[in-house]
């Protein structure tokens, strides 16, 4: 057996040191000797793309946390602390880094490149998925690593080094950590994956597909709220007929509504738009509001508190919604939705046949 094959070990490692909770200083001579193990695969590149890159992560980051802040770090909470996470976790990068090029060796073909990447990135937050672990975790891991995998292949070894650096050592050295939105950290990670992967990619990309991936990007980062405009569907008529069942309401953020707005606010049954009939300010300071649905004959049961208020709709799209409505209903919205996606596979196949003939016919010309 290519004893290259033993770089398995490494992820299955770093998955079971996390998901047992054993100590750090019981692994950091297990990660030095796999470090010098697979050394002897570790040729060929030098460390200035990688630098680039990580220094560009590093500003980027980093960079944002000056705009949204910074808290205590929980790591770095002495210098003694700062060391030994720093000289832990540069054994564990170069044993990592070392190992990942030696696996991207053992095959070809970009299916292999991404499989070892999802393989150094999964750890034990993935068996305990939420939405915020999107963005705090899964995006972030999987970007780095993916960016790793990739400069290797085109740079050669050394060239993920500065970047598993900047993204695993520094945060646990520094004694600051970051407080971003955790749908802005994941955002920014997903695009600068895509900046590597525009780079180092063997397979030529078209601008037709750049465009495609970042518009992707862009509109889940829109849908969950990470410019500030928030989307919402109406899937009941309490706001009838200003808003119906299947109307896309955009709601911005304010920091205090007046009777007469139309707000989408936190309540026990979730997330709900209704109208403000009345304000008042309480005994702790905070306003109160009192909402009430223009259809429903009766105001809501209970005042909203200012901080449980998301925002105020200032625009909507008529029944832009029906497909997510459709989505969320297993029984009755599934044929609908089924029908719409066959049918707009089917418009696609069309127009790219009357597209080839037209192109057949012109060159025939």
């Amino acid at each position: 057996m290519d004893p290259r094959w033993l770089w398995l070990v490494v992820p299955l490692l770093q998955f079971l040191q996390q998901y047992l909770k054993v100590e750090a200083w019981f692994f950091t001579p297990v990660w030095g000797v796999l470090a010098l193990f697979f050394a002897r695969y570790a040729w060929g590149g030098g460390l200035s793309p990688g630098s680039l890159y990580a220094a560009a992560y590093l500003a980027v980051v980093w960079g944002l946390g000056f705009v949204y802040g910074f808290e205590r770090s929980p790591y770095a909470a002495s210098v003694t602390a700062a060391v030994w996470n720093g000289v832990y976790l540069t054994l564990f990068v170069l044993a990592r880094e070392f190992s990942r090029f030696a696996a991207l060796g053992l095959k070809r073909g970009e299916w292999w490149v991404w499989l070892v990447s999802v393989a150094y990135a999964f750890n034990d937050s993935w068996l305990r998925p939420s939405p915020q672990w999107v963005g705090t975790d899964l995006l972030p891991s999987l970007a780095v690593s993916a960016a790793s995998s990739f400069l290797q292949v085109r740079y050669g070894v050394f060239v993920s080094i500065p970047l598993a650096l900047a993204y695993g050592v520094v945060p646990y050295v520094v004694p600051v950590a970051l407080k971003m939105p955790w749908v802005l950290y994941g955002l920014v990670h997903a695009l600068f994956l895509l900046a590597v992967y525009l780079d180092a990619s063997p397979a030529p990309i078209s601008r037709g597909e750049v465009v495609a991936v970042l518009s992707i990007v862009m509109l889940v980062a829109f849908a969950v709220g990470a410019f500030g405009v928030r989307p919402y569907v109406i899937a009941s008529g309490s706001m009838a007929p200003v808003y119906n069942i299947g109307d896309v309401v955009f709601v911005v953020p304010v920091k205090e509504a007046s009777v007469g707005d139309v707000v989408l606010f936190r309540a026990d049954i979730g997330y709900v738009l209704h109208r403000i009939i009345d304000k008042y300010r309480g005994e702790d300071g905070r306003w109160y509001y009192r909402t009430k649905g223009d259809a429903n004959e009766s105001p809501d049961p209970k005042p909203v508190p200012q901080d449980n208020l998301v925002g105020k709709a200032i625009l909507k799209i008529p029944y832009a919604g029906w497909i997510v409505l459709w989505a969320r209903d297993p029984v009755n919205g599934w044929p609908y939705l089924t029908t719409l996606l066959l049918t707009a596979a089917f418009l696609e196949v069309a127009v790219k046949k009357l597209i080839d003939r037209s192109r057949r016919s012109v060159s025939r010309r």
